[in-house]
């Protein structure tokens, strides 16, 4: 009896453990199947947040894409401005360094011809000098000897030594420069002598004025085109300085 009571009691303890062991397995189940969910949450959760990370940087990598294929076109477009500037400068250059050289050249052609010219009028102003000289002496120390209208010993002697000066400075035979000594006496106390050589003056001076008046005639359209084409150069001179 006793022996069947705690077969009866331990029969009854086992099914109280198994009960409980169930209870407890699924207890288990149950807690193991909320963390698995919890975790796919957590999991699904930054699923979406790396995508959404994924899109941004993206996006942010499609901006510095763009921002640098425009920095390249921009770059691109400033070497070309560059480089049509350095060509445009070079022309430039070019175009000056060529415009000097002509300048140049002008200016030397224009100083041949001013030399040129001005040889020329130098020529032309002496002949003009020796006529002014011949004719002053001519009408001034000549004439008052001629005369024999001096106002004094000095200024006979000076109008005589500019005689003389002249006739040797035109290459007159030195007798007939010697005999001008003959024009300081009085026109009526003159000789033969005396008459014919104031004759030989005369002749003297007016063939020299006439080689002279000559000479400028000959040279005188010469003469007009140099000096038209020194005042044409010296125009274009002020002009080009302005």
């Amino acid at each position: 009896m006793a022996i069947a009571q705690e077969a009866s009691c331990f029969a009854t303890d086992v099914e109280t453990v198994v009960a409980v062991l169930s209870d407890f397995k699924y207890s288990e189940a149950l807690a193991e199947e909320s963390v698995a969910d919890e975790i796919r949450c957590q999991l699904k959760d930054q699923s979406m947040q790396i995508e959404e990370l994924k899109a941004a940087i993206e996006t942010e990598l499609q901006t510095v894409r763009q921002q640098f294929e425009e920095a390249e076109v921009a770059l691109e477009s400033t070497k070309s401005s560059e480089r049509q500037a350095v060509c445009e400068l070079e022309s430039k250059v070019n175009t000056l360094v060529e415009a000097q050289l002509k300048l140049q050249s002008v200016q030397d052609a224009r100083k041949k011809v001013e030399k040129e010219s001005r040889d020329e009028l130098v020529v032309s102003d002496a002949l003009h000098e020796a006529k002014n000289r011949n004719i002053s002496v001519n009408e001034g120390a000549f004439c008052t000897l001629l005369n024999g209208s001096w106002t004094s010993d000095k200024d006979k002697n000076e109008k005589l030594a500019t005689i003389k000066e002249y006739l040797q400075d035109i290459g007159t035979e030195k007798t007939l420069v010697a005999a001008a000594d003959g024009l300081i006496t009085k026109p009526e106390v003159r000789g033969d002598f005396d008459k014919m050589t104031i004759d030989c003056i005369t002749e003297e001076l007016s063939e020299k004025l006439k080689q002279v008046e000559e000479k400028l005639s000959e040279r005188a359209p010469a003469d007009k085109q140099v000096r038209a084409e020194l005042l044409g150069l010296q125009a274009r001179t002020v002009v080009s300085r302005r």
